[in-house]
């Protein structure tokens, strides 16, 4: 473990440090201490460790009959093994040096030790069967898993992402919620894996960045209202799973569009409201831009407030595109918040509202379609989803 690693390197090299530059040296080891650092296929001798060469400024007092006839470099090793005084280490110099200077002591040095180490030592727990084929131990340093509410970002140029946590919701609107379309039940229980969301709606300067690197084919325009930070608009369903795509070739993680139900539940963020700041039109300048406060033009993402689960602009500025094909009712849709596919072409899916339409338009269960390959729109844009 990674303990006893440092715990030998910490003695080594500090003896060693000592006798060469007189002051300590410490070891520094990453990661927790329970973590198995290495191990040995079976029916494979270890390695033995490699034990610093420092030449001594004069012979170990007391080393022995034959010690005037020790290399330096064997005198070194003795004194590292005396120093470490145990029986591993004795029979470690036995094993390199089997016709050296302080063969003798070695072995009499371990005859002590026998009935110490005997005393203290449990009984060992029977040996485990060996596996038919030797196993390869993955040795190294791995990412924790992704907790709820972290932001992450893959790449410099990619979106930062919110990890989402996993739930249960309600899917749909009440028949008398305010603004009610008639696609928008029955209302329905839907359980929701864990995912990755955009923090942001996706921006000129993400999807230029995937232009600028040969993985999208557009460069759609801004209308005249500025790029960088603003939503990327102007772009197709077919346009968004071409980002994607890059994403994942990009990074090796699996980039893709939201389900509707994933967009939903994150809309929502544990709310039950027809926003997620509440009821109330009047709430809704404070998460949103729309027809009211956007001044006829998409507005730079993230300068609304965040929902609960820190996301920004799940209402308004630009309606996100998912990855289900549209039908006009939940019946028979996935209950495990999974998008709902067809064999042949479909209307595509869009959410949220945009920066032109009313509070009707941009609450959580608002639901647009159209098909995908419609001409070029300023009122779309898209968020990314990732598969923790």
């Amino acid at each position: 473990t990674a303990s006893m690693v440092k715990a030998y390197l910490d003695r080594e090299m500090t003896y060693a440090a000592r006798r060469e530059f007189g002051r300590d040296q410490v070891a520094d080891l990453k990661g927790d201490e329970g973590r198995v650092l290495a191990s040995y296929q079976p029916g494979r001798a270890p390695a033995r460790p490699k034990l610093a060469s420092v030449e001594p400024a004069a012979p170990a007092a007391g080393a022995g009959a034959g010690a005037g006839g020790a290399s330096n470099t064997e005198r070194a090793f003795w004194e590292s093994a005396t120093k470490t005084d145990t029986i591993e280490a004795y029979e470690l110099y036995l094993g390199r040096y089997p016709q050296g200077a302080f063969v003798d002591l070695a072995r009499l040095n371990i005859a002590k030790l026998r009935p110490r180490v005997a005393a203290v030592t449990p009984p060992s727990a029977p040996p485990r069967p060996q596996p038919a084929q030797p196993v390869q131990p993955a040795v190294g340093q791995y990412p924790a898993a992704p907790s709820p509410g972290q932001v992450i970002r893959d790449c410099p140029d990619c979106p930062e992402m919110v990890v989402v946590p996993a739930g249960r919701f309600t899917m749909g609107s009440p028949a008398g919620e305010q603004g009610r379309g008639y696609d928008e039940g029955p209302q329905r229980q839907v359980s929701v894996r864990s995912f990755a969301l955009g923090k942001t709606e996706v921006t000129f300067a993400e999807w230029d960045a995937c232009v600028n690197a040969g993985g999208c084919n557009t460069r759609p325009s801004d209308q005249g209202w500025g790029r960088g930070n603003r939503p990327v608009i102007n772009v197709l369903w077919d346009d968004a799973k071409q980002y994607a795509t890059w994403l994942s070739r990009r990074t090796g993680k699996q980039y893709r569009l939201p389900s509707e139900a994933e967009w939903e539940y994150a809309a929502r963020a544990g709310t039950t409201t027809r926003f997620s700041c509440g009821d109330s039109d009047a709430c809704l300048s404070e998460v949103a831009w729309y027809s009211a406060n956007s001044g006829n033009r998409t507005q730079p993402v993230a300068s609304k407030q965040a929902n609960g689960f820190g996301l920004h602009d799940m209402h308004g500025n630009v309606w996100e595109w998912v990855e289900d094909c549209y039908k006009d009712s939940y019946s028979g849709a996935p209950s495990d918040g999974t998008a709902r596919l067809a064999a042949e072409s479909c209307l595509r899916i869009f959410r949220g509202g945009s920066w032109f339409n009313g509070p009707g338009n941009a609450r959580a269960a608002v639901r647009g379609q159209i098909p995908s390959g419609v001409p070029n729109y300023y009122g779309y844009g898209f968020r990314i989803a990732r598969t923790n």
